[in-house]
């Protein structure tokens, strides 16, 4: 994932990464919307709300594991709604 990757499919593995991470306790995921120039995730890490450009969630996956020390398979796909 290197945050500049567009379109459905890219935007399939963000979430599917973000699905991850909620998976490990790790943050919660409460939507993701279309916005102007691709989509707009949010999540909820430790009570505080953070809205993501589609651009932004790669470096923010990579931070948030930096941060805890924790490994996850970000691979893994999550299934359709």
């Amino acid at each position: 994932m290197t945050g500049k990757e567009r379109g459905p499919a890219a935007n399939r593995r963000r979430m599917n990464a973000l699905h991850a991470l909620e998976n490990a306790g790790l943050l919660t995921f409460v939507r993701s919307a279309p916005a102007e120039g691709g989509r707009q995730f949010t999540v909820i890490v430790r009570g505080k709300e953070h809205v993501l450009a589609s651009s932004e969630v790669d470096a923010f996956v990579r931070g948030l594991l930096a941060a805890t020390g924790r490994t996850v398979d970000l691979e893994t796909p999550f299934p359709e709604d």
